[in-house]
């Protein structure tokens, strides 16, 4: 009893998630006619917040920091696990292909919600326990446009230049980390790195990290709209948001890459 209880109250917080997105894009039209100056103040809050480059801040400076850091990171483990197998001019390949396809959208949906995502659900969920949405309702403001629509149409029209700041973070920082700490040659590593590099892949990733950045927002801003009374209510719903985002993004991350790669890599090494 107790599990069917549970499946029951699962697929109707489901449903009104559907429900929650599907009011959110229907309204995308309105809110960019009558409510742009606000996706405008939200979009600068995303990308810079107050000027700071972790607490407060926005989102650019924590993306630059987790590129460079993931960058760094393939850089060093795909040298030596290719050295090993007397591979090791092959690493510039390897960071074009997994830095593209998989470690910088990840990296840069992670960073969205720690940085962004936990923002929304903070804000959203403190109006719902001051009961400022049911003020809004009273002036007759739709709150699902005014504050979610907003937030969501913000998150996706910034996440695509702070992308491409991360990914070419990425790129540089692997190359940086195989030049100067094992000493490859910068033209072997480049050779390799423009042969596999492909515009395709390049855009996938950025359809990759627009879904991701959609569905990090949506889930934060539901469950911020949907927060219980009381700031343990925001907080259990912060905690709550996070954990789902995280691992709604990695679910999908696997599905698109299946969708995208599965059937065929699109690698061709011949000679």
């Amino acid at each position: 009893m107790a599990v069917n209880t549970g499946v029951q109250s699962a697929l109707v917080r489901f449903n009104d998630f559907v429900w929650f997105s599907w009011t959110t894009f229907r309204g995308a039209r309105f809110t960019l006619q009558n409510y742009y100056k606000e996706v405008l103040r939200q979009l600068a809050d995303i990308s810079w917040g107050s000027g700071a480059l972790l607490v407060g801040g926005g989102t650019v400076g924590v993306m630059v920091l987790l590129s460079l850091s993931a960058g760094t990171s393939l850089g060093i483990e795909g040298f030596n696990g290719l050295e090993i197998m007397g591979l090791a001019p092959l690493t510039g390949f390897v960071s074009a292909g997994v830095n593209t396809r998989e470690l910088a959208p990840l990296v840069a949906a992670l960073a969205l919600g720690g940085q962004v995502g936990c923002r929304f659900t903070a804000q959203i969920g403190s109006m719902r326990i001051s009961e400022e949405i049911d003020a809004l309702e009273v002036m007759a403001v739709n709150p699902m446009r005014y504050l979610v629509t907003t937030r969501v149409l913000a998150c996706m029209f910034a996440i695509l230049p702070l992308y491409l700041i991360g990914l070419l973070g990425a790129y540089a920082a692997s190359e940086a980390s195989v030049v100067f700490i094992f000493g490859q040659s910068r033209g072997t590593y480049e050779h390799y790195f423009y042969s596999f590099i492909d515009g395709r892949d390049v855009f996938l990733s950025i359809v990759k990290i627009l879904v991701f950045a959609m569905m990090v927002a949506l889930i934060h801003c539901w469950f911020g709209f949907r927060a219980g009374s009381g700031p343990q209510g925001v907080g259990e719903a912060t905690g709550r948001a996070i954990r789902c985002s995280i691992v709604v993004v990695v679910l999908v991350d696997m599905l698109l890459t299946l969708a995208f790669w599965g059937s065929d890599p699109g690698f061709r090494v011949a000679g």
